[in-house]
């Protein structure tokens, strides 16, 4: 047992020793560096969960700020970012994060909007109102077709005499209801 007990604790001494060559312990670039991977958890958390482009209108969704940093390790921003040593190498590190929680979001956005399996969730309004009108116009005309080949096969079934009396003549071997209304005029 001893064996896994020192192969737990040398691979969490591992894992917690593993960060960029400006992080010291000794001040609060460790701390910083601690808040923005714990932030950046959590945006790529929301990201994951959150795939329409109307969930990221504000940038604080996704993005870190240096500021939100210095608040969640109670030090001053200016601090943080300008006037310590590490300041510069924080803020490059802020802006590769950031960059990697943009491409992550577009990833997702890109992801949700062409997945076929979505449907019409992942078609915008106009489209879905576009293809509702068709839809609407492509019944009418199918129960316009509809009432006319009734009729036609109504009056096709009648007896000749019957047409005789309601002065329908054919003009060819199938009755056409087009020409009983130009009789009807």
């Amino acid at each position: 047992m001893d064996y896994f007990e020192e192969l737990v604790t040398n691979g969490k001494k591992d894992i917690a020793d593993i960060h960029p060559d400006w992080v010291d312990k000794n001040n609060a670039s460790y701390s910083a560096w601690k808040a923005t991977e714990l932030l950046k958890g959590e945006r790529l958390t929301y990201i994951k969960s959150h795939g329409k482009i109307s969930h990221y209108k504000t940038k604080n969704k996704f993005q870190i700020t240096g500021s939100e940093v210095a608040r969640k390790i109670n030090i001053a921003k200016t601090t943080l970012l300008a006037t310590s040593k590490y300041s510069e190498e924080f803020k490059k590190y802020l802006v590769n994060t950031n960059a990697d929680l943009a491409e992550s979001m577009a990833a997702r956005i890109k992801q949700t909007t062409s997945s076929k399996s979505r449907g019409p969730i992942a078609r915008n309004k106009d489209e879905l109102v576009d293809e509702v009108r068709n839809l609407q116009q492509k019944l009418k005309n199918l129960e316009k077709e509809n009432a006319v080949a009734q009729a036609e096969h109504v009056l096709s079934m009648l007896h000749p005499e019957i047409k005789d009396l309601l002065c329908i003549r054919p003009t060819t071997q199938n009755m056409n209801i087009i020409d009983f209304r130009k009789l009807k005029k």
